[in-house]
């Protein structure tokens, strides 16, 4: 139409038409920028969120863990005072078997004896129990 690069008119409505397409052209470019920053920010606090959700699963699993431990802890306590416990009325039996023969035989010996074991049971429970 023209022929050649040169030989077009630069006119009013043309020069508008490059300021327009220039004007557009950069809008598009900072739109891209923004996007892609807000894409950039939106993983960052994913990443962000993912390692906070982990750090609390973790949390909350040591939790589980040491309530575990310390349940078992308490398990084994309330057996161990619960062996205590039978092992004193067992000497608290003994002593009240031998307390009776003893009074029946006229024996202070083993009266002796027997308030010994009595003495040693009482104390026995009152440690169980004091717990």
């Amino acid at each position: 139409m023209f022929g050649k690069v040169a030989d077009v008119p630069v006119t009013k409505e043309l020069l508008s038409s490059v300021r327009q397409a220039h004007k557009k052209y950069t809008e598009r470019k900072e739109a891209e920028k923004m996007e892609t920053l807000m894409k950039e920010r939106r993983i960052e606090e994913d990443k962000l969120n993912r390692q906070k959700e982990k750090e609390s699963l973790e949390k909350e699993l040591a939790k589980k863990r040491k309530i575990n431990e310390e349940e078992k802890d308490l398990k084994t306590k309330e057996k161990d005072l619960h062996d205590d416990l039978q092992r004193a009325n067992e000497i608290f039996e003994e002593a009240n078997e031998r307390l009776a023969a003893a009074i029946k035989a006229k024996d202070f010996k083993e009266l002796n004896i027997a308030q010994s074991l009595l003495e040693v049971a009482k104390g026995n429970i009152k440690k169980v129990t004091v717990y």
